[in-house]
């Protein structure tokens, strides 16, 4: 498991990368949305999550495609983007802490446990990076990466949209949630 800060683990990742990656999750949303919304109505939120995640991996093989810099590795029904040697991405739906909206397979308990595979580099850091949606699925609040580590979320990083970008600046912000206040939730 890394002991890397996020600005450490952020700053390795090239912009373009980052860019890519938060263009990928929003064409998946925006082509489900496609979708006639009396089609949509009918799936279940697992359904609407399965149609998304298919329309960003389909949309990321074609960005990455011949790309040196980055490759898919599948493993037992998980793919992962290798970034270099150095970072696994894996795109998923995420709630607004950066933890995933999904049946953690044992697959995945791995993944975040940081379990070693042989398909996988040794020393990389594994993140997650996905969109988390309005209450009614209707858009997408931000674009996240994130880093979990068993259930327990280190940090998220929420890249910032290209209206927002400033250049010179970071195009990603830090929106790690804090502990729950006493009480509360």
């Amino acid at each position: 498991m890394s002991s890397e800060t996020i600005n450490q683990v952020m700053d390795r990742i090239s912009d373009d990368l980052l860019i890519q990656f938060e263009q990928i999750t929003r064409f998946g949303f925006e082509r489900y949305q496609q979708i006639p919304a009396e089609l949509r109505i009918d799936l279940s939120p697992r359904a609407q999550a399965a149609c998304i995640y298919d329309f960003m991996m389909t949309e990321s093989e074609r960005r990455f495609d011949g790309r040196a810099d980055i490759r898919p590795i599948t493993m037992r029904g998980l793919k992962v983007w290798a970034v270099e040697d150095h970072t696994l991405v894996r795109l998923k739906k995420m709630d607004a802490s950066g933890l995933k909206c999904n049946y953690r397979t044992k697959q995945t308990k791995e993944y975040d446990r940081g379990t070693s595979f042989a398909e996988f580099p040794p020393e990389a850091i594994r993140l997650t990076v996905g969109y988390f949606a309005d209450a009614f699925s209707s858009s997408i609040e931000r674009v996240q990466v994130a880093y979990q580590r068993g259930t327990r979320i280190d940090w998220c990083a929420a890249i910032l949209p290209e209206d927002q970008r400033v250049e010179g600046q970071k195009i990603w912000t830090d929106v790690t949630m804090q502990g729950r206040i006493a009480g509360f939730g």
